[in-house]
């Protein structure tokens, strides 16, 4: 790739692995359009993960970019020569069966060197860097090449991993940093462009609505000299809002680069997507902490209405459920949900704002929809204690004819409500976190306080405590996998009088249960959140000592789940719009 700045103010904007590859970097498109709109410079964007992922091939970089860390480590050596073993051993440790650490690393030291010749930097008189996780050590071997070869050429860095003390940690450690943005970047990269120097810029807010379609040309004319023929079909990144109108999770700190909650109208998203179909793009990916309550339904009634065959990823609440099936005739087809944990009093302390039986039915709801759903299970959370371990692994067993859940280790996150109060979980000391110690060595780890932080505790407890939680969730994995599209391991048909739930063991051995009269109509009730007391006001022949026996006989079978005065009836019942041709949910 030969690329040679036009005359005149031209800056360059560089995303370096390990983003993914089949997305232009929302970050570099969006500063683009807005710089060149309001006329600060030229703009010409760079990204150079898609010439390491056509190297390596798709699946090779799609293995280390989903796991981050040993992406990382892959640089290591090109920023830190020393800490080139312990690179080598911690790479090993993350992807034991994973692309060979040597290999690669000359496969990716190679092409760095290539995308760095193939520029003529001193064309630029700026040249910025978006670094999130995990694009750390790569922007910093890039950035001391660049310095080599332009030494007069400005090199910015700016993105969620940085705070005003990691940047000014950053520049007292490594030189060829000329500036750090730390929070929303378009205000301070424009004031850079106009030469207007406030040593480091702080969070700025500009209205949302002002904020112009991000530019992704640059990628699509890369990804055309990466890659001949149809290797992949690029998602198209897509911000409906910036910050989270929750907000209240005291693990997060997602949202310290925002300052406020801002959102986009439908209408505005709307006619974003439809300038990229367009080009030829229909599979898109919504960047926001969670889709708003309010214009998300809005926004995709008018997908649904365009007739096209859009394909959506998007984070939302749990309780957002009940949008579910209007976001999916709209092309919603894959969530993420913060779940987080199956155990009220561990919901409690980490302020998830939701609850056990809420997390349940938006599985239940998912599965019902025709929406594939993802979400993390946060183990080893600090100060769990053995019964919330105990109440965990039970939910998990009911949880089991839903999508599984990914198990994540808990780290703690610098400027997040925990990391103001850490003793309230038991978290005795906040140190660096192991992985930055490994690749960075504890001096330069410690200085530089990156938001991922280690802390000490009851870690080793905790470890222990857990891991019956991890072969739980490995196994309903193997599980899922085993069955494939076969449908839903636990469904319902309705035959008026009588209802039947149909429940798939994990031996493939199959179970009947047929509901008739009354027992029908409470087990339907449940289909949603079902108070208990609501219900048996509402039915003046129902008693207390007649509904708690059978909502007892349900959960034992399974086939139900109770919880605080609430129950959910699990079983899903599937919809016209979600049958597939052979039967079973898709």
């Amino acid at each position: 790739m030969k690329v040679n700045a036009a005359a005149g103010r031209e800056i360059a904007l560089v995303a370096m692995p390990w983003a993914l590859f089949n997305r232009p970097s929302i970050q570099l498109g969006a500063l683009k359009a807005f710089i060149v709109r309001e006329g600060g410079a030229g703009v010409v964007c760079l990204h150079p993960y898609l010439e390491i992922a056509a190297a390596l091939g798709v699946e090779a970089y799609r293995t280390i970019s989903l796991d981050g860390w040993s992406g990382e480590a892959l640089y290591a050596p090109l920023v830190l020569p020393e800490r080139t073993d312990a690179a080598r051993r911690f790479y090993g440790g993350r992807l034991p069966s994973g692309p060979d650490f040597d290999r690669t690393r000359a496969v990716v030291a190679a092409r760095l060197e290539h995308f760095v010749n193939a520029v003529a930097w001193e064309r630029f008189s700026l040249v910025g860097f978006s670094v999130c996780f995990f694009q750390l050590l790569p922007t910093l071997a890039a950035a001391r090449m660049i310095r080599e070869r332009a030494p007069g050429t400005r090199i910015v860095l700016g993105g969620s991993l940085f705070s005003p003390a990691t940047a000014a940690a950053l520049r007292r450690n490594f030189p060829v940093i000329d500036q750090v943005i730390c929070g929303e970047g378009e205000a301070a990269l424009l004031s850079l462009c106009r030469g207007e120097d406030r040593g480091v810029p702080g969070v700025g807010q500009l209205p949302i609505a002002s904020l112009p379609r991000p530019d992704f040309d640059d990628y699509f004319r890369q990804l055309s000299t990466c890659f001949s023929g149809a290797a992949f079909v690029p998602e198209i990144p897509l911000e409906f809002s910036r910050g989270c109108w929750w907000n209240r999770c005291r693990f997060c700190n997602l949202n310290l680069q925002w300052q406020g909650y801002r959102r986009f109208t439908a209408v505005e998203v709307f006619r974003r997507v439809m300038a990229e179909s367009a080009r030829g793009c229909l599979d898109f990916t919504f960047t926001d902490n969670v889709l708003p309550k309010d214009e998300a339904g809005r926004f995709f009634d008018l997908t649904a209405e365009s007739g096209r065959d859009f394909s959506f990823f998007a984070e939302i609440r749990a309780g957002q459920r009940g949008e579910l099936g209007r976001y999916r005739r709209g092309g919603l087809r894959e969530i993420q949900v913060g779940i987080e944990a199956f155990s009220d009093s561990l919901l409690k302390k980490m302020a998830k704002g939701t609850s056990v039986l809420a997390n349940l039915a938006v599985m239940k709801k998912a599965k019902q929809c025709g929406v594939r759903l993802s979400g993390n299970l946060i183990c080893e959370f600090p100060g769990s204690t053995a019964a919330e371990v105990k109440e965990t692994l039970a939910v998990i067993e009911l949880a089991r004819p839903y999508d599984p859940l990914d198990p994540a280790g808990f780290f703690l996150g610098d400027g997040s409500p925990l990391a103001a109060d850490p003793a309230a979980c038991g978290i005795t000391a906040v140190i660096p976190h192991p992985a930055y110690v490994a690749l960075l060595g504890r001096g330069l780890a410690r200085d530089l306080a990156l938001p991922v932080r280690g802390y000490r505790g009851d870690i080793g407890r905790q470890k222990k405590m857990w891991k019956p939680v991890r072969a739980a969730i490995a196994a309903w994995r193997k599980t899922c996998q085993r069955r494939g599209r076969r449908g839903c391991a636990l469904s319902l048909r309705d035959g008026g009088g009588f209802i039947i739930v149909r429940r798939e063991l994990d031996n493939g051995e199959v179970m009947i249960h047929r509901l008739r009269g009354l027992s029908r109509e409470i087990y339907l009730a449940g289909d949603e959140l079902c108070g208990i007391e609501k219900l048996l006001a509402s039915r003046p022949e129902l008693t207390a000592e007649r509904l708690r026996p059978f909502l007892k006989e349900m959960e034992e079978k399974k086939l139900l789940c109770s919880r605080g005065g609430e129950f959910l009836s699990l079983a899903v019942r599937p919809s016209k719009s979600t049958v597939d041709q052979g039967g079973g949910l898709k």
